[in-house]
């Protein structure tokens, strides 16, 4: 699979839900987002809660493989729709739409649809008529207001344990090398020229090796970020063969590499446990098997600094 986007409040579209929270997507396809089993969890949770509070227009009628053979087919619809209207948003011009898209505008014409499909249904198998249009606007009022509060659920629950999703933008430090350089009086000196660093491949990317800070598995990709911004990629972290000679950084756990400049502090906790608290913020814990192997790295690389 090619390079998923990397995050970014440039390039990528904006959504904003209905609660008025902002969060960005990556994937190269709606079907990234939507399929991941993160989102069908919580989609499953929405048909059961929508299923459970309609119970007019006709499906109070419904009898024994009636019932989920309806509300299937509703998943159905409203899925397939989702990825359209996704996927329709994807390729209209920016111009048109600008860079920000409302989750309330993708979700109402979905719940248009879920309305007609089910009462299409329901007449279809003989349960009821088609309803009128004062029933029609109540029943879509209804379930819009339901799907609006489902939205906000969304967003506060799910978007930030999806690994395609971010609820801020990537504004990170600068890089080590900047952060630590010295400023020095007097005259200007000759500054022996850095050689240049060694690059990495990372699915369709290539970076430079002591530009990564960190990288972490999600699922069945890796959050690769560096000091200019993040990107989700579609790779295994047991492939990456350069990252694991110790030199600049070091695999702490299963799914977690850490750059030696990248790490702030070392915390040394009950138990002999070792946290490190990054220079994003973030923390990552040293596996037990893998202590004393950090311990000799870390010191080893501190003594080529110094050298």
């Amino acid at each position: 699979m090619s390079e998923l986007r990397e995050f970014s409040t440039v390039s990528d579209f904006e959504y904003r839900s209905t609660l008025g929270t902002t969060f960005w997507v990556g994937g190269d396809s709606a079907a990234d987002y939507l399929l991941h089993p993160v989102f069908l969890q919580f989609a499953l949770l929405c048909l059961a809660v929508v299923a459970l509070l309609d119970q007019g227009g006709g499906v109070d009628l419904l009898v024994g493989w009636q019932v989920p053979l309806v509300w299937l087919v509703v998943a159905l619809a409203g899925l397939l729709g989702g990825l359209a209207m996704m996927a329709l948003l994807s390729v209209l011009p920016r111009w048109i739409l600008g860079r920000r898209r409302f989750t309330p505008l993708i979700l109402l014409p979905l719940v248009a649809l879920g309305e007609a499909v089910r009462a299409g249904l329901v007449v279809m198998l003989g349960a009821g008529d088609w309803p009128t249009t004062p029933e029609v606007m109540a029943d879509f009022a209804r379930s819009a207001v339901v799907i609006l509060i489902l939205d906000v659920i969304h967003v506060l629950y799910v978007v930030p344990l999806h690994p395609l999703a971010r609820t801020v933008p990537d504004a990170l430090p600068e890089p080590m090398a900047e952060r630590d350089a010295e400023a020095v009086d007097g005259p200007e000196e000759t500054v022996p020229t850095r050689p240049a660093s060694r690059e990495i491949r990372i699915a369709e990317r290539s970076f430079a090796l002591d530009e990564i800070l960190w990288i972490r598995t999600e699922d069945h990709y890796l959050n690769v970020v560096t000091a200019k911004g993040r990107s989700l990629l579609r790779a295994k972290l047991s492939e990456l063969k350069d990252l694991q000679d110790g030199k600049v950084g070091v695999q702490v756990n299963r799914s977690h590499w850490v750059s030696f400049g990248a790490i702030a502090e070392v915390r040394n906790e009950a138990g002999g446990q070792i946290i490190l608290r990054l220079v994003t913020g973030d923390d990552a814990t040293v596996a037990r098997s893998r202590r004393i192997m950090f311990r000799q790295m870390h010191h080893a690389w501190q003594q080529r600094r110094m050298g």
